[in-house]
């Protein structure tokens, strides 16, 4: 198992729009953005698949989004790693972020969102 500063070639999430199942338990202000983000380490096999029993939370703001993530990771898919020509398994760390933004509008106006801040 490597780092990816150890291999030749690191995995590569293949699909960054995979769908977390998450629903946030508060309902944010109108005109305001909510940011949640979640960072897991987990490991990635020679065939590109996550070995999902090694995937732990290492932050998050949002416990519920965390574990949503968590439950994602079995549909995630790699570009597995190389060293030597060789795929192996590697030791990745991912970051996910969801924003929420209420917009409230007239009846008769185009609703604009708020300008998001960036999620950290």
């Amino acid at each position: 198992m490597f780092r990816d500063c150890a291999v030749d070639k690191p995995a590569r999430l293949l699909e960054r729009s995979v769908r977390i199942d998450y629903r946030p338990n508060v309902t944010p202000r109108p005109g305001s953005t909510d940011c949640y983000h979640a960072e897991v380490l987990l490991v990635v096999s020679p065939a590109g698949s996550p070995e999902v029993g090694t995937a732990r939370l290492e932050r998050t703001n949002e416990a519920g989004f965390g574990q949503a993530v968590l439950a994602s990771i079995g549909s995630w898919r790699y570009e597995p790693a190389e060293k030597s020509g060789q795929s192996v398994r590697q030791i990745v760390r991912e970051r996910r972020v969801f924003a929420i933004a209420v917009t409230v509008a007239r009846v008769g106006q185009t609703a604009r969102p708020p300008t998001p801040p960036p999620c950290r």
